[in-house]
């Protein structure tokens, strides 16, 4: 899926679960989020 090609690209190693837009005010560093829609979508 595309969320395991973002973790590998940026070699994130602790364990993760969940949207990595999402909630808002902890978003991943780095990526940049689509929240214009009911669900939020990571563009880059």
């Amino acid at each position: 899926s595309s969320l395991v090609d973002i973790r590998d690209r940026y070699q994130i190693t602790k364990a993760w679960t969940g949207d990595p837009c999402l909630p808002l005010n902890y978003t991943w560093e780095g990526l940049v989020c689509s929240n214009d829609t009911l669900s939020p979508r990571v563009i880059s």
